[in-house]
């Protein structure tokens, strides 16, 4: 596993593994705490399509170098993963909030 540094996309994988964490010891708790795992979800969710994005770049770029051939495709679709690798602030921000204000029905 990669070790965590400094930039912020290495914080926010770990915050969304805490969010997994979270959820996988939320889920067997039953009814009563349904809400806290679906609001773990939403915020799992958010980070890992941003993840997953950064991690398909980072292969393209060095599949990109490898094969000087299909360079180009490569860096084409290593720009669009970029693209999609953000994550909304705003999204983001609910979702923290939504784990922080939950409490047991």
């Amino acid at each position: 596993a990669a070790r965590p540094g400094p930039d912020p996309a290495h914080r926010l994988h770990d915050v969304r593994k805490a969010a997994k964490r979270l959820r996988y010891a939320a889920e067997p708790a039953g009814e009563d705490a349904a809400e806290l795992a679906a609001r773990a979800q939403v915020l799992q969710d958010l980070l890992g399509a941003a993840n997953d994005a950064l991690v398909a770049a980072d292969w393209l770029d060095r599949a990109a170098r490898a094969h000087p051939a299909q360079a180009a495709r490569h860096r084409i679709e290593a720009q669009r993963q970029w693209a999609q690798a953000h994550v909304d602030a705003a999204a983001y921000e609910r979702a923290v909030e939504d784990l922080r204000t939950w409490s047991p029905g």
